[in-house]
């Protein structure tokens, strides 16, 4: 799962990126309204949620809020910012945030109050996804096929969880890729269909589909 963190402090910026890469999101970085405007248009539907901090240097936070529910997406945000008051926090969640953070927070809160929006966002109820045959625990980052917890490295499960969550649909190449850029390695031509070959292997060869020109999908088994 991929977020983007919008935050114009540089220090809290580098403690987030390295919290949230550590916790197995893969994270992009935006310090203004601008930045965060053609991350979100250069990389429409790559996110998973968007972390909003309310005071940025070309503006308000809320006006980014606000075009994006204009535009019809439902991307889940958490606005984090020192802003405590009661009118901030209900002027906020009123324009369409899915929750609220008042910094300083713990990282524990704040990974949980992640997790509750983006299940709320596939339309789950609690940690545990239940896809096909699969068990997605969003708390801990594990994956269970058929009863088994599978043993995924950090980039396996960032693959395989974005394939769940978009379960018999097609993903595309540049989604996937996009999940393991932020762990800032160098990756040759073939990265992402190594890390296909892999999970392959650990779930079956057929579960996994090359759509051809496209991406991949994941399907029900034969």
């Amino acid at each position: 799962m991929k977020l983007l963190v919008v935050e114009d402090d540089l220090l809290l910026q580098r403690g987030l990126e390295k919290a949230l890469i550590q916790e197995g999101y893969a994270v992009d970085i935006a310090g203004n309204l601008e930045s965060a405007r053609q991350f979100l248009s250069n990389n429409d539907g790559f996110y998973s949620a968007i972390l909003l901090d309310l005071g940025l240097p070309d503006g308000n936070g809320l006006t980014l809020l606000k075009w994006l529910r204009e535009s019809q997406q439902s991307l889940p945000v958490l606005i984090i910012t020192a802003r405590d008051a009661l009118n901030d926090r209900i002027v906020g969640l009123d324009s369409g945030a899915d929750d609220y953070l008042v910094k300083p927070f713990e990282l524990a809160e704040l990974y949980a109050r992640l997790r509750a929006i983006i299940r709320r966002h596939c339309g789950q109820a609690d940690n545990y996804l239940e896809i096909a045959d699969f068990i997605l625990n969003l708390t801990n980052k594990t994956i269970t096929h058929l009863g088994n917890s599978l043993e995924l490295t950090v980039r396996e499960y960032a693959v395989l969880s974005r394939l769940l969550l978009k379960y018999q649909q097609v993903v595309p190449r540049e989604l996937l890729l996009q999940d393991l850029y932020s762990w800032q390695d160098s990756f040759g031509s073939n990265t992402l269909e190594v890390y296909i070959h892999r999970l392959r292997q650990k779930i079956g060869k057929d579960r996994i589909q090359t759509v051809r020109g496209l991406g991949y999908q994941l399907v029900d088994a034969v």
